[in-house]
């Protein structure tokens, strides 16, 4: 019976691959031990690779080996696209493989950049030595669904604030953290939300995401997890490290990750919500 497990999620795999199509991601890279199997980070929903910059410092220093954060796309410095889908950033991140001539590598990923991660294992295991999956799993659980799409205010916010010109980046940040404030109560999201504002070429201050391409119909894309991956199992190690007040994965969903996914472990970060790199950040660091 394994064995005709194997065979079925093995053609499974074959079938998937190819299917979408690629864009080249923006990403940096910190060098370090060439011995030593790379880790790759991606960050969540609205956010970008700079997120991550601390705490890959860190990891680097650490650890010695080389680190590379890379943007979603619609995110970041990454290339804007007419859609947001799992499939699509599974597709991004197997050119990014290609672009940095990698044969094996460690994954890390918050919330979106997390479960983009697990589909990746699922459908090009070969390719992963290790997973870090921060505060999401693929198990599509109403919860998470609905906690996903109550960020469309998010969106709503960003595409209704006016972007003030002709003062400093500092200056833009501030006004706009005031404007988003009837649509983001918490003081923390603002400020992560307004990091998104950059200043082009021209001096002109823009969003760096591609708000366009997050209607809600690219939301719940991000919300579900592909039903085409459901069936499929992987022996990847995998960690899950979660927020303990987060909501996000919760004591029940254990038996159904692990069904999926055989050889994972799952921790909680006392007193942490869905930003728990960002809240314990050392504590995090020594977790991963």
């Amino acid at each position: 019976m394994i064995y005709l497990v194997r065979n079925a999620t093995r053609s499974i795999q074959l079938h998937l691959r190819g299917m979408s199509t690629g864009v080249s991601l923006n990403y940096t890279k910190y060098q370090g031990n060439d011995e030593l199997s790379p880790l790759l980070i991606t960050h969540g929903l609205l956010g970008t690779s700079k997120n991550w910059s601390a705490i890959t410092k860190k990891i680097r220093k650490r650890t010695d080996r080389t680190v590379v954060i890379f943007d979603a796309r619609n995110h970041g410095k990454s290339p804007w696209t007419l859609s947001l889908s799992y499939e699509g950033m599974v597709a991004d991140l197997r050119k990014l493989y290609d672009s940095l001539n990698l044969r094996k590598a460690i994954l890390m990923g918050h919330s979106m950049g997390g479960r983009t991660l697990l589909g990746f294992a699922l459908v090009y295991p070969e390719l992963v030595d290790k997973l870090i999956s921060v505060d999401i799993s693929q198990i599509p659980l109403e919860r998470t669904k609905n906690i996903i799409l109550d960020k469309y205010i998010y969106v709503e916010g960003l595409r209704n604030v006016k972007i003030p010109q002709n003062i400093s980046l500092f200056d833009t940040r501030s006004d706009i953290k005031k404007q988003l404030h009837p649509y983001v109560s918490e003081i923390g999201i603002r400020e992560w939300l307004s990091l998104n504002l950059y200043k082009d070429s021209q001096g002109v201050s823009r969003w760096n995401v591609n708000i366009e391409a997050l209607g809600k119909d690219e939301l719940r894309n991000i919300a579900e997890f592909p039903k085409q991956w459901i069936d499929l199992k992987s022996n990847v190690p995998v960690l899950f490290i979660c927020g303990e007040k987060s909501g996000f994965i919760q004591k029940e969903d254990h038996e159904a990750i692990q069904t999926q996914f055989f050889e994972s472990t799952i921790t909680y970060l006392p007193g942490t919500s869905h930003w728990l790199h960002a809240e314990k950040p050392n504590e995090f660091t020594e977790t991963v």
